[in-house]
């Protein structure tokens, strides 16, 4: 488990990069192909033209199948490394840590790496044992709270709260340069400059994840913005599947 892969560097991408290359050159007729390509409209008519173009050369597969990518979420969490015996075996290596934070960071890892409920169960067991010893825990009742039994309208509020606008403001877009706009029809969402540019000026600065600067770190740190965390729920900005 690589969690500083970029997405270029993953197996079923490039298995997918392959297939379609392999499969345009029986197809032929690249130049007209991309064309046609080009004119569509959405991300779906995209997909579907291009799984239409594929079909002469199946070879008797069907859907996602014919690009490469498992139809089977067994198929996925395999070639993901996802194995109970190896979730097992770092929870084994607990013992080996002469810190507590040293044990957390194990005990996470191992929860990544479990398939089975079972060892999910074991690896969180462990976890809960640890922030434990961390101090961080918190005591619920078996009743609940006062406060619930009240009038719960006020909640629904909060919680259903709407914006009024979403803002499509890029931070990484120095002086506004770049704009999101949907398009409707035409492209979806795209990206739009505000103002002329020339050539050489700079349109957006991305902040590297942190998970490219450390990768050995994703069991105690988020990916994204690099804060130790302790829970298991993602950060509202981190784009990967969970921090710990």
């Amino acid at each position: 488990m690589d969690a500083s892969k970029c997405g270029s560097d993953h197996k079923f991408v490039k298995e997918y990069f392959r297939i379609v290359n392999e499969r345009m050159t029986k197809v032929g007729r690249k130049k007209e192909w991309m064309k046609q390509f080009g004119e569509a409209k959405t991300d779906f008519e995209r997909v579907c033209f291009l799984l239409k173009s594929l079909e002469a050369s199946n070879e008797g597969k069907r859907g996602i199948e014919v690009l490469g990518l498992p139809s089977k979420r067994s198929e996925v969490t395999k070639v993901n490394v996802k194995s109970d015996e190896f979730s097992d075996k770092i929870l084994l290596s607990l013992k080996t840590q002469k810190s507590v934070r040293g044990l957390l960071n194990y005990a996470t890892r191992a929860l990544f790496f479990a398939e089975s409920e079972a060892a999910k169960l074991r690896a969180e067991a462990n976890r809960s044992r640890i922030l434990s010893l961390l101090g961080e825990w918190k005591c619920f009742r078996a009743e609940p709270p006062e406060v619930m039994s009240k009038d719960s309208s006020n909640c629904k509020k909060v919680s259903c709260k709407k914006e009024k606008e979403v803002s499509c403001h890029l931070s990484a877009s120095p002086d506004g340069l770049l704009q999101l706009k949907n398009t409707g029809n035409k492209r979806g969402w795209a990206l739009e400059v505000t103002q002329d540019i020339a050539v050489g000026d700079v349109l957006m600065v991305d902040k590297p994840y942190a998970s490219n600067l450390l990768s050995d770190h994703f069991g105690t740190h988020c990916y994204h913005c690099y804060k130790r965390m302790l829970s298991l729920i993602p950060c509202d900005c981190c784009p990967y599947v969970s921090c710990a």
